[in-house]
Formats: structure tokens, sequence, C-alpha cells
């Protein structure tokens, strides 16, 4: 299986994570996993059927997080948009096919990897590790997801971050059975909560579950039959778990939805048996 891991030359974290990573690389062996680093000139998120340039089975955008917030964050999303808004890349309404495994993986190992780096790096405590709502381009064909440092350029440059993100890919690829990313995973995708999915990261950490798809909150309202039929087959999900807090006014809307298309849904309180 081909891994091709992209970073823009004009993403300082993105460039971050390369310097790192290229070392590490030179040691990386796998029976059944090639891995590949790209360079691309363009931004990441514009970089538009990038499979039909580069001949990989999963793509790994490595790069930036921007938030109003100015959040220090090491996160991983799946790509697509929920709404005809495409000014940051991808098509209208259409999702990315992304892969929930390798989404666990990744965010299980960066988790245990902050916790390691912290200890020597107190500033590294400040970030928080989280699975953020599906969102932005590009479009691809071929399974893709991002893996991020955020959000302002002092994080972006700040090396003990990259060093986490170039061990997490490396680490995850070096151990990982190719079968796992090729069979079929008990997955769920989530409807509601905010733009960093809790619900996600609480079910990534607590369960034997892989999360695919994620829309929040203020995506609900583009949430259409099409959409859902996406969400789920391009995650290959299950089921779909429902942030019924985190729903608001769209609950009922999402919920019949759902029902129409005979789709299996769960609150996520049952999930996680919270009350």
């Amino acid at each position: 299986m081909d891994i091709a891991i992209i970073i823009s030359k004009t993403d300082e974290a993105g460039m971050n994570i390369y310097a790192h990573l290229t070392k590490l690389l030179e040691n990386f062996k796998h029976q059944n996993i090639i891995l590949s680093l790209h360079l691309i000139e363009k931004e990441h998120i514009h970089a538009e059927l990038l499979d039909k340039e580069i001949n990989a089975d999963i793509f790994i955008f490595a790069t930036k997080h921007k938030s109003e917030a100015d959040k220090k964050t090491l996160c991983v999303h799946s790509i697509g948009n929920f709404s005809h808004d495409n000014y940051f890349g991808g098509k209208q309404k259409t999702l990315v096919k992304t892969s929930p495994y390798l989404m666990k993986q990744l965010f299980c190992e960066m988790k245990k990897l902050k916790t390691e780096y912290q200890q020597q790096f107190p500033l590294l405590s400040e970030f928080d590790v989280t699975v953020e709502q599906t969102h932005h381009g590009p479009y691809l064909e071929k399974p893709a997801l991002f893996i991020e440092i955020g959000s302002t350029e002092k994080e972006w440059k700040l090396p003990e971050a990259g060093e986490i993100i170039a061990k997490t890919i490396f680490n995850v690829f070096s151990t990982v059975n190719v079968l796992d990313i090729s069979f079929h995973y008990k997955t769920a995708c989530i409807l509601g909560g905010g733009h960093y999915s809790q619900i996600a990261n609480k079910i990534l950490e607590k369960t034997e579950l892989c999360i695919g798809h994620i829309c929040s909150k203020y995506a609900l309202e583009h949430l259409n039959e099409n959409l859902i039929k996406q969400m789920k087959e391009k995650s290959s999900a299950d089921f779909f778990v429902i942030d019924w807090k985190g729903c608001g006014k769209e609950k009922e809307r999402v919920v019949s939805l759902l029902d129409k298309l005979k789709f299996e849904w769960k609150k996520s309180k049952d999930i996680l048996h919270e009350e």
C-alpha cells in the first residue's frame, strides 16, 4: 500500500514537520507499506485532484491549522464541504473519502507523544490534541485526511510540535498492519457538537470505534439526504452518533433524515455511557 505525505512549500507548519520527517524516513522500513514524502508548490487546500498527479492509495496532508481563538492544537480531520461555500478548496456540498482507522491511530499516537514530550517541554501542555469536524478542500477521489499544528506562527514553527507530528506519522506507519487499513473496522460518523469534536475525542480514546466524517452543529443546516449518504459511504460507516445536546434546533430534522434513509443512529451518551 502506498501512502503519500503531502506538504506545501508555502506552509510554515508543514515545512517544520518536513524537516523532522525527512530524517525519520531514512530509517523507515515496512514490508507492505511504501511511505513517500511530496513537496508541492500550491497551497494544500487547493491541491485539487492531486491523486491524478501522485500515485498513492491514501493521502495525508501535514499542515498548519488556523483558528480565530488562536487555540494551540495538534489536530486531525477529514475533508470536504457541507455547504456551497468552497472558498477554501474542494467541491461544493461534496465530501472526500477518509480513512477512519488511520485517523484513530494518528490521534491516539499524537496524544501519547504529546503527553511524553510535555514533561521535557512544558509549553506543549498548553496544546489540545483533538479531532476537528470535516471541512475545506482539496477534492480528491482517493482517501485523504489532514494532520495539523495550530494556530499561530509561533506554534507552526515550534520544533517540538513539528517533531511530534513527524514521529506520529512515522510511528503509526512503522507498526500498522496494512490489513487493518484495508479491512473494515466498526466506524461511526458524528452529527452535532463543536468544530473541535469532544465526542470524537472521547470515542477514540475510550472505545474501539473509529470515527469518519463529522458534521458539527454549525454545519447541520446544510445537511441533506445526499450529504448523509456521502458521510456514510465515504467513511464506510456502520452507524451515526448524535451529539444530542450539540444539535440545537436541527435535532429533529437530522433524526428524521436518518430514519428516512433507515440509517442506524445512537446518542453519544449511550456510546460513552454518560448521563
